[in-house]
């Protein structure tokens, strides 16, 4: 989730998940400004990236056996 978050901040989203001591959990949910939020989920679905649509954020849930390489794959069609 760590390397997903920085990936995404980098790339100029917000997160919109709360990350705060003692808040942060394995979902992330986030928005890219001066994207279509439902352009770029859609973009992802037809990736075969596994998200939802929430409340004018995409979900994302990496877990456990999800790897790096995926991480990457994912913050590349971003």
């Amino acid at each position: 989730t760590g390397l997903l978050e920085r990936g995404l901040r980098e790339r100029g989203c917000v997160i919109t998940s709360p990350r705060g001591a003692g808040e942060a959990s394995g979902i992330l949910c986030f928005r890219r400004p001066g994207l279509d939020t439902e352009k770029l989920f859609r973009r992802l679905s037809a990736a075969r990236v596994v998200a939802s649509l929430r409340e004018g954020s995409i979900r994302l849930a990496p877990h456990l056996y999800n790897n790096e390489k995926e991480v990457e794959r994912v913050l590349g069609l971003l």
